[in-house]
């Protein structure tokens, strides 16, 4: 009879969840609503639009320069206002060679192909953020299912407490416990729900949804025990190599040498020339100007930006050993928290909970009976529901560190979203 009544009750709880139920939101869904609409990554096209404009001017020779000069002019006596003026019109340029303008072009190269690892980073860090916010939210949602299995509970509950005391067998005291207890569970539902709202606009705020009326995917909430086994940390860490986090070091590390490469070229100086022609307004002459410049300590400026081009290819290699070494301290974290919370989740479900609801059964036959008490019967129900909630707390704790391994390492799901079209 009492589960009967359960049954009812929970059957009674969803038929009219879904009645209400709006249209649902998939992992998958929020991945590309995040992908199109968030502005980090819309930035990447103006930056890559920059540096084209860089490369195209990079590309270019310097370019040549019309010089006009005017001298003995406005002055007094022979040189009063322009009879005994010099006009001078030249054209000026620089003898730049092939392979300095190749490095510069280079450089700029350099910085497209560094754009990659950051842009790489920062969509797989997005998805990640969209795979914890959607973790929240089903979460809250199987502590809502939580909180109202507990809810028909302490009602079937209720009404055979009251019954008993009606009938004399137990104190009204026994009655106001039970009330107690399906107020708490009410509560519990509502707080839940609360939270439930506040994370569905967490996750609506990462593609700027201001009012969302969607609901997370069912079958997803119900997937979150699932915990599929992983790979052993040897294949993990080999998968680190791959990881944006440190191809961006390897993208420095070209940079810089392209940097030497171009300081390289400047060490040998390039030649100005001038070549133009000079008329004398008090003979009405006109003759060739030509000229050269060389600059000097070019060389010495062109090692020094080789030293610190060298110190940076140096630099980048050391801050990518760094970084691989906390990668690693993360993985190695990641992957004993899943193991441990997969092993929880797994024992409860398949031996505390088991014994849990068994208890309950054996203390609701009790109490139908005469031979057990409320509290009793009260405190194998919170038992029950307390070890669905230490489980689905274990079941996050495995999901958050599932997401970071796939942050990690690239794969499965967060890479095959993150893919470009």
């Amino acid at each position: 009879m009492f589960l009967r009544l359960l049954a009812a009750a929970l059957g009674g709880l969803l038929w009219g969840a879904a009645l209400a139920a709006p249209a649902e939101l998939s992992l998958p869904d929020a991945f590309a609503r995040a992908l199109a609409q968030h502005p980090e990554l819309r930035a990447r096209p103006l930056q890559q639009d920059q540096l084209d404009a860089a490369r195209q001017a990079a590309a270019l020779r310097t370019p040549l320069s019309v010089n006009l000069e005017l001298e003995n002019a406005l002055g007094s006596g022979e040189a009063r206002a322009l009879r005994g003026s010099e006009t001078t019109l030249s054209l000026a340029g620089v003898l730049e060679r092939n392979d300095t303008r190749r490095a510069r072009v280079a450089v700029v190269d350099a910085q497209r192909a560094a754009l990659d690892a950051p842009f790489a980073a920062q969509r797989l860090d997005l998805l990640a953020e969209v795979a914890r916010r959607y973790l929240t939210l089903i979460a809250a949602d199987q502590q809502i299912a939580i909180a109202q299995t507990d809810v028909a509970t302490r009602s079937i509950t209720l009404i055979a407490v009251a019954k008993r005391h009606r009938a004399g067998a137990l104190p009204q005291a026994a009655q106001f416990s039970a009330e107690a207890a399906l107020s708490q569970a009410q509560l519990a539902v509502a707080r839940a729900q609360n939270e439930a709202d506040v994370a569905r606009q967490f996750l609506a705020a990462l593609w700027n949804e201001r009012a969302p009326q969607w609901q997370a995917r069912a079958q997803d909430a119900a997937g979150l025990l699932v915990l599929a086994e992983i790979d052993p940390l040897p294949v993990l860490a080999a998968q680190l190599e791959t990881l944006p986090d440190l191809a961006r070091f390897a993208s420095d590390a070209r940079l810089a040498e392209a940097r030497v490469q171009l300081a390289q070229s400047h060490a040998r100086s390039e030649v100005s020339w001038q070549l133009g022609a000079r008329w004398r307004a008090e003979t009405d002459d006109a003759a060739l100007v030509a000229g050269v410049s060389l600059p000097l300590g070019s060389a010495r400026r062109a090692a020094l930006e080789q030293r610190q081009a060298r110190a940076d290819v140096a630099l980048a290699q050391v801050q990518r050993e760094t970084q691989q070494q906390a990668l690693y301290a993360t993985l190695v974290q990641a992957h004993g928290q899943y193991r441990s919370a997969q092993h929880d989740v797994r024992r409860l479900t398949t031996h505390v909970l088991p014994q849990l609801e068994q208890a309950a059964a054996a203390q609701v036959r009790a109490f139908a009976a005469g031979a057990s008490t409320y509290l009793e019967v009260s405190q194998a129900q919170a038992e029950i529901i307390n070890a669905q909630r230490q489980r689905l707390e274990a079941a996050v704790s495995a999901q958050r560190a599932l997401i970071e391994l796939q942050r990690l390492t690239g794969a499965p799901q967060l890479a095959a979203a993150g893919e470009q079209p």
